[in-house]
């Protein structure tokens, strides 16, 4: 099982593309968060595709406090001059806005602590005829 837990706070506005003619939509949102209690802060950059994504583009500014589920793959390579380098890729499975009930989980499943929010997350997501991502079976 590959899941990292973290929770943090924006500190830039998401940056979202989206292509119109795959239908295909990204995210990228950089996380600080607070090393045990410490006034240390790691910085973090997570990637959000196709649902999740458009979720981040519609809910998540600059400020604002998430729980972040996300699968994490290394990239190790070696630069032009032969130096190792190690970078670390987090991709968001699960985001929940802390302290607002807003909650997405890929497949389009909703929680939270307040039922009309979350119905009126699923009625927005809905208009917006946002499709589940397509398996590439």
């Amino acid at each position: 099982m590959n899941n990292w837990l973290c929770s943090g706070t924006v500190i830039k506005p998401p940056e979202f593309r989206e292509n119109p003619l795959t239908s295909k939509a990204i995210a990228h949102f950089t996380l600080a968060v607070r090393r045990n209690n410490s006034k240390n802060v790691d910085y973090f950059t997570f990637t959000a595709f196709n649902d999740t994504a458009i979720f981040v583009n519609k809910y998540v500014k600059r400020g604002t406090r998430l729980s972040v589920i996300a699968q994490v793959t290394n990239d190790n390579y070696k630069d032009k001059n032969g130096q190792m380098k190690y970078d670390y890729d987090f991709t968001t499975n699960q985001i929940e806005i802390m302290n607002s009930g807003k909650y997405y989980k890929s497949k389009k499943r909703y929680k939270g602590k307040s039922k009309e929010l979350n119905k009126i997350i699923k009625s927005d997501i809905d208009n917006d005829n946002i499709q589940e991502p397509k398996s590439e079976n």
